[in-house]
């Protein structure tokens, strides 16, 4: 496992490995499910069934990898370019003050949270669905950065609060956006960061996140491929396509 984050390590720089690991591969998923659709629209969507072979959440199609899967496919140039734009920005911020294990475990922790609630919202009201993207793990980061400033109590959380809140509901007036994911991952990286922000040996600790850190690595690697070869997903593609990508 240490040899694995130093191979990382050294190909993505030391800074903030995770956070560019995680942009390659998504900006990779996304090279490879355009490719295979046989056309490239920056202002389109790709083709649900692209979408769901390579790890896409929703309806007839949630086998339990999807809820890490789903993170890594994007759904037009613009929606990749957002989040990949986002991740880069918050692993500046936050993975050399918490470093790269724990950043790892919150984004990817919290992504999943933000799907598990985004699938039960959807099921709820029982439409066709589909979903993908970073923005739940990403949205889960900005909530680990509130949480430790809120530990600290560093009056700046308030004020930082209150500009998540305002643009989140700027996004989901104009955007077709997964506010349940949004909503799940934020509360989700709150509780965590406050967490964190409690640790008696803070940023020095790092041996078991650095573990399953790297566990996370493998089983995101993992969850494409299983995605893409599931058999559910065939059988789900050849009857019908979901409606409403977000």
């Amino acid at each position: 496992m240490v040899r694995a984050r130093e191979a990382i390590q050294t190909v993505f720089g030391q800074e903030q490995p995770a956070a560019r690991f995680y942009l390659m591969l998504c900006i990779g998923v996304y090279l490879i499910t355009v490719l295979k659709g046989g056309h490239f629209n920056p202002l389109s969507s790709i083709q649900p069934i692209e979408a769901l072979r390579f790890g896409a959440l929703g309806t007839g199609a949630n086998e339990p990898w999807r809820y890490l899967s789903a993170m890594f496919v994007h759904f037009s140039a613009m929606h990749i370019l957002f989040n990949m734009m986002t991740l880069n920005d918050l692993g500046r911020l936050l993975e050399p003050r918490i470093g790269s294990g724990r950043f790892l475990c919150a984004f990817l922790g919290t992504g999943i949270a933000g799907f598990i609630a985004s699938s039960l919202w959807y099921e709820w009201w029982g439409d066709a669905w589909l979903t993908a993207g970073a923005s739940g793990g990403l949205m889960g980061l900005i909530g680990v950065f509130i949480g430790i400033l809120r530990a600290r109590k560093d009056p700046r959380w308030r004020q930082i609060l209150g500009r998540v809140f305002v643009y989140g509901l700027i996004f989901a007036i104009v955007f077709p956006v997964n506010n349940a994911a949004h909503v799940g991952g934020f509360i989700a990286g709150g509780g965590l960061g406050f967490f964190f922000g409690h640790e008696k040996r803070a940023l020095k600790n790092t041996s078991w996140y650095n573990a399953l850190a790297t566990i996370l690595v493998v089983l995101s690697l993992a969850s494409i491929a299983a995605s893409y070869v599931s058999v559910q997903q065939r059988q789900h593609s050849e009857t019908h396509e979901p409606d409403n990508p977000m």
